[in-house]
């Protein structure tokens, strides 16, 4: 998670903005993630985005996580 983000835990991101890249093995551990704590994906903001732009967001602080 970005430091400026205020999720520190996997439950802290309930609302908030998650990229993944669709149908990836990081697709799969963010449910499975997000599952053992309760939530799924509809419980967060979940943005699907190419490797390229997940980086740029993730770097412009545009991301929670």
């Amino acid at each position: 998670m970005p430091k400026n983000s205020t999720a520190k835990t996997i439950a802290d991101l309930k609302g908030k903005k998650v990229a993944y890249i669709k149908a990836t093995i990081a697709h799969y551990f963010l449910i499975k993630m997000l599952k053992e704590v309760g939530l799924t994906l509809k419980d967060i903001d979940a943005i699907a985005l190419s490797i390229s732009d997940g980086l740029s967001a993730f770097r412009k602080g545009d991301l929670d996580g």
